[in-house]
């Protein structure tokens, strides 16, 4: 991902991977986590509340903790919440890629859309209203890619 360092990255991914692995049979507690990260994604949770919030679901487990607290440097909430972000989109297109696992076509239109757009070939609003065309019989993944959409 641009503008995030490797280390930042490899330490996230180690992160997800470790909370997997240890609480990947107790899905409440793993759901839990990913709650917590994406309210500190969305700003709802500062450093300090986060790690207060890590430090309850996971107590006890100090080497966990431990690991959280080293990855989120308050230097890096920025690049932390950039990076989530990015996971989350990443989710989202293989989301669409599944729904139109039997046809393509619409999963490789919704791709292009994208391309265009990010080569500057097409509006914000544009690239919006192709998608709302090409999702028309699909609503929850065109209110889905709006959370995905800069503000105009």
């Amino acid at each position: 991902m641009v503008g995030v360092p490797h280390e930042l990255n490899d330490a996230l991914a180690y992160l997800l991977k470790t909370v997997k692995a240890k609480y990947g049979d107790q899905r409440e507690k793993y759901d839990e986590f990913l709650e917590i990260l994406k309210d500190f994604k969305h700003q709802r949770l500062d450093t300090c509340g986060v790690i207060t919030r890590v430090e309850e679901l996971f107590k006890g487990d100090q080497e966990l903790i431990l690991g959280f607290k080293i990855t989120l440097k308050p230097e890096d909430e920025h690049q932390i919440r950039t990076r989530l972000e990015f996971l989350d989109a990443v989710k989202f297109v293989g989301k669409v890629k599944k729904r139109f696992r039997g046809d393509d076509r619409p999963y490789r239109s919704f791709l292009d859309i994208l391309e265009r757009y990010k080569n500057e070939r097409r509006s914000i609003g544009e690239a919006y209203h192709e998608v709302a065309i090409l999702f028309r019989d699909h609503s929850d993944l065109l209110t889905e890619f709006t959370h995905y959409m800069p503000a105009t």
